[in-house]
């Protein structure tokens, strides 16, 4: 799903602590997916709901589709508040990410949907082990220091304190890449343990 920069420009006063992209961290030769996924999981305060969805992807603009499976998230905040995300779960290297972009939202937004707040998308490390998931969310500030020091390493937009990219879907995965700053760019991992069924 495509955003124009101007509605990512003027929703991103709203966004200031998070690392939201104009363009999707995932092709279609780097998407994965894993069925133990399937399913629902929780920390303490949240829950996150997996469900199978197909989605369509081309390779380099070509016309010819590629379907692909991914996943239906409904995530539930703290609050109560549910947002559903649709989630593309990807490798890079040894690393797995998941491109979140926004698919149905509550009125009132709930914490993980705030990220979102401005569309495009916002990228996790993300990995699954047994009956544990853990995630790690991105780090503006580390961002926002790698920017000042590298500013043509990709395309982005600031808007006062807060940022976002722009960059090309290759911009973002060689950023994601780089593991030395990869391990900067994401916070301390959070864990999810399965609810049986």
């Amino acid at each position: 799903m495509r955003y124009s920069a101007k509605s990512l420009f003027v929703l991103s006063f709203l966004c200031v602590g998070c690392i939201p992209s104009l363009n999707e961290g995932y092709t279609l030769d780097t998407v994965v997916y894993d069925e133990s996924l399937l399913g629902t999981w929780e920390d303490k305060e949240t829950t996150w709901i997996f469900e199978s969805k197909q989605i369509q992807l081309s390779r380099n603009n070509e016309a010819e589709k590629h379907t692909k499976s991914a996943y239906l998230l409904t995530h539930t905040d703290g609050n109560g508040k549910m947002a559903k995300f649709d989630a593309v779960m990807f490798k890079l290297g040894n690393q797995s990410f998941l491109d979140l972009s926004i698919n149905n939202v509550d009125v009132e937004l709930n914490n993980l949907a705030m990220f979102q707040l401005i569309g495009g998308h916002l990228i996790l490390k993300f990995g699954v082990v047994n009956d544990i998931v853990a995630f790690s969310l991105p780090n503006p500030i580390e961002l926002k220091k790698y920017i000042k020091n590298n500013p043509d390493e990709i395309t982005h937009k600031r808007n006062g304190e807060g940022i976002y990219l722009t960059g090309s879907t290759e911009e973002v995965q060689a950023l994601l890449q780089n593991t030395d700053l990869s391990a900067k760019l994401f916070g301390e991992p959070q864990f999810l343990k399965r609810i049986p069924e």
